[in-house]
């Protein structure tokens, strides 16, 4: 995945062009401060939120769009036989991003908290410090 940014300062709004490569993907995040708005431009992605009570998925096309509601857990995958382009813009000239495994498993976060408040095995938590720079 290649992603280029542009922020429009003092208009409150942002654009990204997201390519995907054959079978690339976003991993799960949030965007705490801006809804935003994805345009298939070529290809064909799967994209999808999560509330507390429900998943929303939905396979795109080209000329298909979707918007992700501010703060709401998401994901987007190249589910198509060959690359994909998608535009992006988001509600906010900084939208900040929070990819899910980087914040669980990217810092010192001790490992007997994570097994408590994730349900994972001491074992599953290190493999995955381990891949994204965590210790502790």
């Amino acid at each position: 995945m290649q992603v280029r940014n542009h922020c429009l300062n003092g208009l409150g709004i942002s654009v990204a062009r997201i390519d995907f490569a054959i079978n690339g993907s976003v991993p799960m995040h949030i965007h705490p401060d801006a809804t935003q708005l994805v345009i298939i431009v070529e290809g064909v992605v799967t994209v999808g939120f999560i509330t507390p009570t429900n998943v929303y998925q939905k396979t795109l096309n080209a000329g298909d769009a979707f918007v992700f509601p501010i703060g709401l857990l998401h994901f987007a995958v190249n589910s198509g036989p060959g690359k994909a382009i998608v535009f992006s813009a988001f509600s906010s000239d900084n939208p900040n991003l929070h990819i899910l495994t980087v914040l669980l498993f990217g810092n010192n976060l001790a490992t007997r908290t994570i097994e408590k408040t994730a349900l994972l095995e001491r074992a599953q938590i290190m493999k995955l410090k381990a891949q994204f720079g965590g210790r502790g």
